[in-house]
């Protein structure tokens, strides 16, 4: 049981500067290695003879990969991944410290969970399942471009991500294994099951946050596990950094529950009141915002407790020490 009685909060990161200002390095670089992705895939979709039906086909389905990986996001799992690597590195030059040196087994470690978390997205929102229409504040795949060509996204989109651990990552093979289990039957399946099964039925506040661990927390704990696979970390650290990630997927999920209640789609960026809308089990159908939002900040002191505790290399552990507190206090914080 959380008590509703004001606890003495973590420590607080400051939330002076906008997510997107505070990590810009980080994010340009994520961002610029996303589109160069999708450029590949559009040449290599486009090896037909221009105006030929072929080529049309192609080319539609290139721009609908598009479409999904890079109409917006947060990129908060990629800059996990980045941030966790980065942590356990030393840098060999010190007076730039605040700018990102993700090698390229990092950064492709982050491209593959941004595309299996869109591949997630763009599924999630079939009319088979959730059935929205917005997402990241546009059209959704199978809305924009045919529920057909949304299947085939989102399974290409899983694939290329496993493709890109394979051929960019080949001395990590726990990355590949990582990421599939997260994933797979018992993580986010698991949960993106249990979320549609349930919905309209009474269930237990405990199986709602079951029901959190596994479809949220399932990829940030790989988010978070696959930075320090990357970083060469031991399995302990590894077991740490994914319990770690659970937990903001939990903080994560539940500031989701609340904003759905309380934002507009505008702000969102997807339709707002859905949760009630389908009947699903919100946090909030089983408690009142203020216990909400205790779990929330359980989860929060349960973070950095262990963040305090990594092993990262004593010249990084100040910055990015910072970095993952101030996202996780952004995390319950922000509107969108």
């Amino acid at each position: 049981m959380v008590s509703t009685t004001p606890q003495s909060s973590p420590s607080k990161a400051p939330l002076q500067a906008s997510f997107p200002q505070r990590f810009a390095p980080w994010l340009t670089q994520i961002e610029a290695a996303l589109a160069q992705q999708a450029q590949q895939w559009t040449t290599e979709l486009a090896a037909t003879p221009v105006g030929s039906s072929t080529h049309m086909a192609n080319q539609r389905l290139g721009e609908a990969m598009a479409h999904a990986l890079l109409g917006g996001g947060k990129r908060i799992r990629p800059l996990l991944v980045c941030l966790v690597a980065a942590g356990f590195t030393q840098r060999v030059d010190e007076s730039t410290e605040g700018a990102p040196d993700s090698p390229q087994h990092v950064l492709s470690a982050a491209m593959a969970i941004e595309m299996l978390h869109t591949y997630s997205l763009v599924h999630d929102d079939l009319p088979a399942m959730d059935n929205d229409t917005l997402r990241r504040g546009q059209p959704t795949v199978h809305y924009q471009y045919g529920e057909a060509m949304g299947i085939l996204v989102g399974d290409a989109l899983q694939a290329e991500a496993y493709a890109l651990l394979a051929n960019h990552c080949p001395n990590h093979p726990q990355l590949v294994a990582e990421l599939a289990q997260a994933a797979g039957l018992c993580q986010l399946i698991r949960g993106q099951w249990l979320d549609l099964s349930l919905a309209g039925r009474r269930i237990t506040l405990d199986e709602v946050m079951t029901i959190h661990t596994h479809k949220t927390g399932a990829l940030f704990g790989a988010a978070m596990a696959m930075g320090g696979i990357a970083a060469h970390q031991p399995m302990e650290v590894i077991t740490q950094l994914r319990a770690m990630g659970h937990q903001l997927g939990t903080v994560f999920q539940i500031a989701d529950d609340l904003l759905d209640t309380t934002a507009t789609a505008a702000e969102l960026g997807k339709s707002a009141g859905k949760d009630a809308g389908q009947d699903k089990n919100s946090i909030l159908k089983y408690c009142t915002v203020p216990v909400a939002r205790a779990h929330a900040e359980l989860a929060q002191q349960g973070f950095l407790q262990q963040l305090a505790a990594l092993p990262f290399v004593p010249a990084r552990r100040g910055l990015i020490a910072q970095h993952l507190e101030w996202l996780c206090n952004f995390m319950l914080a922000r509107r969108a």
